[in-house]
């Protein structure tokens, strides 16, 4: 267990009670211990590679591999993204044991069965999926979603990926418009510190395919008919996607920059390389595990650009377990935020931001 101890912006002991963090009551958390690093996160569960037997790698330079992560039994919902997708896909696939008595072996033979059941169930699925199998050392741990999206990254073996969460939708022909905006238009910009953003919006309700656009001006007059689609969490989180400027983007055929702002946490495409950033895997369940990732980008030297004519559309389904859990416990939120400032704190130093550098965590 980690010793308590306060730290200041960079990790060294506080001098000083003021804190310069705007969240009194996480800043009061975070001063009763000290700077987590991922390895702190709870025991890593135990995967199984799971490759269709006919998977094919696309040789394309600029193509591009959806990567995401699913429970089980919300197998149903990645299988709408497949339909979409018309190309590779990277899937961490979580599972529970069935019951306390349920061995570890019977865990595994069911899960492969259910999951390749499932799977076959889209076209063409064997040539394109990659799978791995997360097996939870008991049931009812947090979710480890982002040690499920690191398993899930790691399969990739296209030069591009898109990071996307599995109840979103991709627009139409996606992964064949994104490798076409990449050898055209993305080759002004640096692959290797450019993360190119895919607008996401939201589904309010959904009554049948229909209700999901396949065109950019069905998505826009949906869009400012604000009935059955907004902009992502543009109702109850606003930095969240606002600096994507869904405006603009209607209204653009072109990239475009935008400027990262604190909360950002948009859906990116972005090119595969040995030092890009993992995610943060002390942040299990809800709250913060994306935003963290777009930090470390920022904080790594990325830069933002706006992709025109693709995006992704969530689809709305009843809250999750671990979202119900978060927005009823106070200390979980507390301590979620307080783990969002320690990690800013470690990027500062990681990344010698400001006037914090390695030697601040001694």
């Amino acid at each position: 267990m980690r010793s308590p101890t306060a730290r200041g912006w960079c990790g060294r002991p506080a001098s000083s009670p003021a804190l310069p963090w705007p969240a009194a009551a996480a800043a009061k958390a975070l001063a009763a211990r000290p700077l987590a690093a991922a390895s702190d996160a709870v025991a890593s569960p135990t995967s199984l590679l799971m490759y269709f037997d006919d998977l094919v790698w696309l040789p394309d330079p600029f193509a591009v591999t959806l990567v995401t992560q699913v429970s089980i039994n919300r197998l149903d919902t990645v299988k709408l993204t497949l339909s979409m997708w018309d190309g590779p896909v990277a899937i961490a696939v979580y599972i529970e044991p069935r019951s306390a008595q349920e061995r570890a072996d019977e865990t595994v033979a069911w899960a492969h069965r259910f999951v390749r059941q499932q799977l076959r169930q889209v076209d063409g699925v064997q040539l394109r999926v990659a799978v791995k199998l997360v097996f939870a050392a008991r049931a009812g741990e947090a979710y480890p979603i982002n040690y499920l999206r690191n398993e899930a990254l790691a399969l990739v073996q296209t030069p591009y990926l898109l990071l996307l969460d599995a109840d979103f939708v991709p627009s139409p022909h996606q992964a064949s418009r994104l490798s076409e905006l990449l050898r055209t238009q993305g080759a002004a910009y640096d692959p290797a510190t450019t993360a190119f953003v895919v607008p996401a919006f939201e589904l309010l309700r959904l009554n049948g395919a229909s209700d999901v656009p396949l065109t950019a001006e069905a998505l826009e007059e949906a869009v400012h008919a604000q009935e059955r689609i907004t902009p992502f969490k543009g109702r109850n989180f606003v930095p969240g996607h606002g600096p994507t400027n869904f405006e603009r983007w209607f209204g653009s055929s072109q990239i475009y920059s935008i400027e990262y702002a604190d909360k950002f946490e948009p859906y990116v495409v972005f090119r595969k390389h040995n030092g890009m950033p993992r995610y943060d895997e002390r942040f299990t369940g809800y709250g913060m595990n994306k935003v963290t990732y777009l930090m470390e980008m920022r904080a790594a030297g990325y830069r933002f650009v706006t992709l025109p004519g693709v995006w992704c559309l969530h689809i709305p389904h009843p809250e999750t377990a671990y979202v119900k859990k978060f927005r009823a416990d106070m200390d979980d939120r507390v301590w979620n935020r307080a783990d969002r400032f320690e990690f800013a704190a470690l990027m500062m130093r990681r990344y010698r931001l400001g006037a914090c550098s390695d030697a601040d965590a001694s």
